[in-house]
């Protein structure tokens, strides 16, 4: 009876129990979840991408003269060092072409001293003729003042002897009518012996005044100059036949030379032609010199481009070969327009070529993209190389890892346990047994763990297992 009692107890136990159980849901055993706390550690948000090895720094050398190359031994893929000579010209051409430069000034200055000297000698004749002409005017005017003056003279004279002679011509002519009226009256009228007597007396006196008349008539002198008078009109008359024949002559003289004569436009103009024949021979001379120094590598590299070869005749401005920095190298990577708003200069980096693991930093990001559309074309970024040393070959592809973003210290968990809604983002917490939804502040996020602002502690319980909505309020445990 005690057994069965027993057994009743048991059982009445056992329907207790299955009661309270039912009622608690305690015949629900919790379901085991992956956890794990958040750490405090260092985390930064990487982006992976790989490259070209360059140099850092590229210089293209172009031929600084047109001449024949003498000597160039370069191949791609050689290396340079810097002060190296790496081309050298045949100079010939350039030497004869200083030498013709030399002659053509020397002729050309030469020239230009012999017109101004030329012109110089034409403008002496040319001021002394307008020196002479002015000279020759004064004594034209004085000679003829002296010829003028034995003129007038000569015909004041000539009037007072024609005016003189008049006066006897007229008194001649009045005694004769006095005569001619005299005979008449002694055949008109009767007269007495006495009274014709009287007027024969007085026609003969009137006849004897006549002649006397006659006689200073004819005595009168000639009108014409003296033999001084004349001798000094002939010099005169002479001296300004001389005056217009020297004056004449300097006159041609100024007009001929006047035109010969070169004015400061002229000279400047020949001084510019000696200094364009001296500009060549300067410029004969530097690429003379350019050629004779040839070609010389301005830094350690490695030779990636070759533009000509010995024997070659380039001209100037050609390009001869090109050169990358072998102490200075970078890798240069395309950055899609997902990640490249997370890009800086500055941002470290980890370059890996052939196995070997160097340290980096963004040096450049280039603005503008290339590569196709404009949803699928990236951006360069240079990410520069700290030590490369000698392992590090150019043109070869190398992985590099940018770190966009970094912090040390901070709260982390991983990238498995973060969620996202339409509210934020969140994780699912084990809190007092049972499992919570909990909104939480993400920073850096990376592929494999989040840094958490705000909402969690180190002491919170993540799961990282998958969970979901359905599942908050049940219980939980970790495994």
């Amino acid at each position: 009876m005690k057994f069965e009692k027993k057994l009743m107890v048991v059982g009445g136990l056992t329907l207790i129990c299955g009661a309270v159980l039912s009622l608690q849901g305690c015949a629900v055993k919790p379901e085991e979840f992956i956890t794990e706390n958040p750490v405090y550690t260092s985390i930064s948000d990487e982006i992976e991408v790989t490259g070209i090895v360059h140099g850092e720094k590229s210089v293209t050398y172009y031929a600084e003269v047109s001449a024949p190359i003498e000597m160039f031994d370069i191949e791609v893929g050689d290396t340079v060092d810097n002060g190296e000579k790496i081309v050298e010209f045949d100079t010939r051409d350039l030497e004869n072409s200083l030498t013709n430069a030399e002659l053509t000034a020397e002729y050309s200055q030469s020239s230009a001293d012999g017109e101004v000297k030329a012109s110089n000698k034409r403008a002496a004749i040319y001021n002394q003729a307008n020196s002479d002409i002015e000279a020759y005017k004064y004594l034209y005017a004085f000679a003829r003042a002296g010829s003028d003056k034995l003129d007038t003279d000569q015909y004041a004279e000539n009037w007072d002897i024609a005016q003189v002679e008049k006066c006897i011509r007229a008194s001649i002519a009045d005694k004769t009518g006095e005569i001619s009226k005299k005979q008449a009256d002694i055949n008109a009228e009767d007269h007495t012996k006495e009274e014709v007597q009287d007027i024969y007396k007085d026609i003969e006196k009137l006849q004897g005044d006549i002649a006397g008349l006659n006689k200073d008539l004819a005595n009168l002198p000639t009108a014409k100059m003296s033999p001084d008078e004349y001798r000094k009109f002939v010099a005169e008359s002479n001296w300004m036949e001389d005056i217009t024949r020297n004056w004449t002559q300097a006159q041609t003289q100024a007009n001929q030379f006047e035109g010969q004569i070169l004015n400061s436009s002229q000279k400047d103009s020949l001084m510019k032609n000696v200094e364009v024949a001296q500009l060549s021979v300067d410029i004969a001379a530097d690429n003379l010199a350019t050629a004779m120094a040839g070609v010389t590598s301005d830094m350690k590299g490695i030779v990636t481009e070759v533009s000509t070869k010995k024997g070659a005749v380039v001209t100037k401005g050609s390009p001869l070969f090109t050169l990358e920095s072998a102490d200075d190298v970078k890798v240069d990577v395309e950055i899609s327009k997902y990640d490249i708003g997370k890009i800086k200069e500055g941002q470290r980096a980890s370059i890996t070529v052939s196995g070997t693991s160097y340290d980096g930093r963004v040096t450049r990001i280039n603005r503008f993209a290339t590569g196709g559309t404009s949803d699928n074309a990236k951006v360069k970024v240079s990410v520069s190389v700290d030590d490369p040393g000698d392992g590090i070959f150019l043109g070869i592809q190398s992985d590099v890892t940018i770190y966009s973003d970094e912090k040390d210290n901070a709260l982390t968990i991983s990238r498995e346990g973060l969620y996202s809604d339409d509210k934020g983002d969140f994780v699912y917490i084990i809190s007092d047994g049972v499992i919570e939804k909990k909104y939480v502040v993400a920073g850096i996020v990376n592929d494999n763990n989040v840094e958490i602002i705000d909402g969690l502690t180190g002491s919170s319980v993540v799961i990282i297992d998958s969970v979901t909505d359905s599942e908050v309020g049940k219980k939980a445990i970790s495994k």
